[in-house]
């Protein structure tokens, strides 16, 4: 399993009320024609998006003028699948919501994770979290050898 996972902030000037409902459209869109190979995919509203530019203009600020953000997962069986999503997205059925959306989208960036490890825990039972690791691999290593030494705690 793939997560593609994609950050973004609103156009300036754009009402962040607007941004968030067309944000969530699109992903009931998806839900309601779910692209083969895609499992789900949610947006979360972060405060804090510090590797990702603050889009021009005022919009995108939240009430106290901080600039605000989102990131997307789409849980995704491989890379069939996300070919396969990055067509259906814009495709027949999805692109009046997307394109709503994107009319609104300022800076954006986006990338793909694997899991190593363990399952895909789309939401804790109540009281409960989950951990995440994010380990980046350094030039020239193995990634078998990290993912083993991963699995054996480290």
């Amino acid at each position: 399993m793939l997560a593609y996972v994609f950050w973004h902030r609103p156009r300036g000037g754009t009402e962040m009320e607007a941004y968030e409902e067309a944000s969530v459209a699109f992903h009931r869109s998806l839900a309601h024609r779910r692209p083969v190979g895609m499992r789900c995919s949610c947006t979360l509203r972060l405060e804090e998006l510090p590797w990702l530019p603050a889009s021009a203009g005022a919009g995108g600020e939240d009430a106290a003028g901080g600039a605000v953000g989102y990131e997307d997962w789409y849980l995704i069986d491989d890379f069939t699948a996300l070919g396969v999503l990055n067509e259906a997205a814009v495709g027949r059925g999805h692109r009046t919501s997307h394109d709503r959306l994107a009319r609104r989208s300022g800076v954006g960036a986006g990338g793909v994770y694997m899991l190593v490890e363990g399952e895909a825990v789309i939401a804790p039972p109540a009281g409960e979290s989950s951990q995440a690791t994010w380990v980046a691999l350094p030039p020239g290593s193995a990634p078998r050898e990290v993912f083993e030494l991963l699995g054996d705690g480290i």
